[in-house]
């Protein structure tokens, strides 16, 4: 009679191509094995406790410069960043600003949030707040997609604090840019500049 004889393969001898792939099963993986911050790539999907982003992107932004008694009742608003406010987290490409004009980095769900603080010396104002207008033409042409509106008493503040969702699917040729809008421009202030109080203009991906 043949005697059975086991052989055991020194440590590291057997490729993966040797392994079915149906053998590798989660019952052969020891809890708290797999460190998802080394061993994965791309984005996790939200299913299995992930966000299901490739990057985050938090840019904070301030209307600058200040508006006072503006010309135009429909004036652009330009901004810079935020160097007293919120810190930027920016895991990924930021957004960038041209004369107010936004231009994503990338496609996806983007959330623009607009705290606005203003205030009239001598009137009451009816309206004032902003208009996002949206361009799929690399900005040569925009309409308008959503208004803010607010009002205000002659001597006091007013604030505003608004979400807008954006969903860009072609980064290349699709951009954004907020515009004052007002019923009564001379007087009119809406804070800007870096300061406590100045409006301020959050950006972050959803997805």
């Amino acid at each position: 009679n043949l005697a059975q004889v086991t052989t055991t393969p020194p440590d590291g001898s057997v490729g993966t191509g040797k392994i079915a792939a149906n053998a590798v099963t989660n019952a052969k993986i020891a809890n708290s094995t797999i460190d998802l911050t080394t061993k994965t790539t791309g984005s996790l999907p939200i299913a299995q406790g992930g966000t299901g982003r490739t990057a985050e992107l938090h840019s904070a932004w301030v209307l600058n410069p200040q508006i006072s008694s503006p010309s135009d009742v429909y004036q652009v608003l330009t901004w810079a960043k935020d160097s007293e406010s919120t810190t930027d987290n920016l895991n990924g490409t930021d957004v960038t600003m041209s004369n107010g004009v936004i231009t994503f980095p990338s496609t996806g769900l983007y959330k623009l949030t607009i705290d606005m603080q203003g205030r009239h010396g001598s009137a009451n104002v009816t309206y004032v707040g902003f208009q996002w207008y949206h361009s799929s033409d690399s900005g040569a042409n925009f309409s308008i997609v959503w208004r803010r509106l607010d009002n205000c008493f002659a001597g006091a503040y007013f604030t505003s604090l608004s979400d807008f969702y954006y969903n860009v699917t072609n980064a290349s040729t699709q951009r954004l840019r907020a515009n004052l809008y007002t019923t009564a421009a001379s007087g009119l202030v809406i804070d800007g500049g870096q300061g406590y109080t100045s409006t301020r203009l959050y950006i972050s991906k959803e997805s």
